[in-house]
């Protein structure tokens, strides 16, 4: 059942099943389908102007209309283009139909012919509309990856108040404060980059001098500096907060580079698939390769200063090095699949995630890494600890749990979304995740809530 639209006792249900409108005459008590509403097509939504005359809308232009309070239905002659048309309201003697990326459809003679009203507002990113609504003048239209658009005069002119409106994914984030700057990278469109500086309340688009490689990791190591790292070998410096990206020369590097690390401006680590591992010692001017001893790939890795570091890979590879790289030796953790994060507070304590709900916690070192028991059994990709008792994980199916004694109990959080890829706490009721489809939430003073 995709919409549902009643009129006295009469209820109407557009459906993707076999093209059939259920429908009901006396208030839900008895059902039957009706499939004379569309041919193969799936409907979306359903409208009356009054008791008799309704227009139903759906997939490929679907139009029909009846007027006999939907005993037949007859298909329009229309000129509308081939899309989905998936929101139908009567108001003010007009139909208005929604389902375009650009444009609302209205007529004024009962869908006999249809002119349109550009929707999109100030918005990066455009998608199809979904929802449409009227009250006198006033429009509002909200679709796909977050966007709602409104007008307060018909349709002259239109106002964007998601910002977010992304399609593609994010890989990584960093928070500088829960009111402060915010910044995501991912797929590579439509940018890479968001920027937001009050806390999501709003994102800039348009940065990274248009770069569009897909990144995957982010590193900040304040409000001003940072890199983040992606496919090709491809790595990009900031000393402007994340409104400008620099390219950073890195010879030798051709696989994916899932994540970077620095421990100054001028120190750090980038590692990714087939094994590799590269240092920098002067800001990512030349890169020198390490050898990590595995071919597989590396997700994560963490530097805790100039001499001591972990990373985490394939097949359940975790290995540290004391010598800044030059060797890493190899670490039990007691699993053979993908490790995907790690999070280390000093050279002896820290955890690790993966496939399956995997966590394991070291307090030696690494010479041990004991289970430590999470709610469920879906995969984790990212975990955000601001202590050793204190964090957040992320993973598949848009879980987040938080816990507040070391993993001793742990708290569910439901984005309703998908794969979350990453999070960033900042303090047991503070944090944001990010991850498939555009997601970015924010967890703060307990409450939970969607990115505008």
């Amino acid at each position: 059942i995709n919409n549902i639209f009643a009129l006295n006792n009469r209820i109407y249900c557009p459906t993707s099943t076999a093209s059939i409108l259920l429908t009901s005459y006396d208030g839900g008590a008895t059902w039957f389908n009706d499939t004379t509403a569309a041919t193969s097509n799936s409907l979306y939504d359903v409208g009356f102007k009054d008791s008799l005359n309704g227009i139903v809308c759906g997939a490929t232009s679907t139009i029909r209309y009846t007027t006999d309070a939907g005993l037949t239905w007859t298909q329009y002659v229309s000129t509308l283009p081939s899309t989905s048309m998936w929101s139908i309201l009567y108001n003010s003697n007009t139909w208005y139909i929604s389902g375009n990326s650009f444009y609302t459809f209205r007529s004024t003679n009962d869908g006999v012919s249809w002119d349109s009203i550009a929707v999109a507002g100030n918005q990066f990113y455009v998608s199809t509309y979904y929802f449409f609504d009227r009250l006198g003048t006033n429009m509002l239209t909200a679709g796909a990856f977050g966007l709602i658009n409104s007008t307060t005069n018909s349709g002259a002119n239109w106002t964007a108040h998601n910002y977010l409106g992304y399609s593609g994914s994010f890989n990584d984030i960093w928070v500088e404060n829960m009111n402060g700057k915010v910044i995501a990278v991912g797929s590579a469109a439509p940018t890479p980059f968001l920027v937001s500086t009050n806390g999501g309340i709003n994102w800039i688009y348009d940065v990274g001098n248009g770069i569009t490689t897909t990144l995957y990791g982010l590193k900040m190591l304040n409000a001003t500096t940072g890199y983040a790292s992606g496919a090709s070998g491809k790595m990009f410096k900031t000393t402007s907060g994340g409104m400008n990206w620099d390219s950073v020369s890195f010879v030798g590097a051709s696989n994916i580079l899932y994540c970077t690390d620095f421990i100054s401006a001028d120190t750090g680590w980038a590692c990714g698939s087939t094994g590799t591992i590269f240092k920098t010692v002067n800001g990512g001017m030349n890169w020198t390769a390490q050898t990590s001893g595995i071919t597989s790939t590396l997700y994560r890795i963490d530097m805790i200063d100039a001499l001591t570091g972990y990373f985490v890979g394939a097949s359940g590879s975790v290995r540290k090095t004391t010598d800044g790289g030059t060797t890493w030796t190899a670490q039990t953790s007691n699993y053979s699949s993908t490790l995907y994060w790690l999070n280390m507070f000093d050279a002896n304590t820290g955890y690790l995630v993966g496939i399956g709900g995997t966590l394991r916690k070291t307090t030696n070192g690494g010479t041990n890494w004991d289970t430590v028991m999470t709610p469920m059994s879906a995969s984790q990709y990212s975990i955000s600890f601001t202590n050793m008792s204190t964090g957040y994980i992320a993973g598949a199916s848009g879980y987040s749990y938080r816990t507040s004694n070391g993993g001793a109990s742990w708290e569910i959080k439901n984005s309703g979304g998908s794969s979350l890829n990453a999070v960033f706490a900042k303090g047991y009721d503070s944090a944001f995740v990010a991850g498939a489809s555009g997601c970015i939430q924010q967890y703060y003073n307990a409450l939970v809530g969607g990115i505008t």
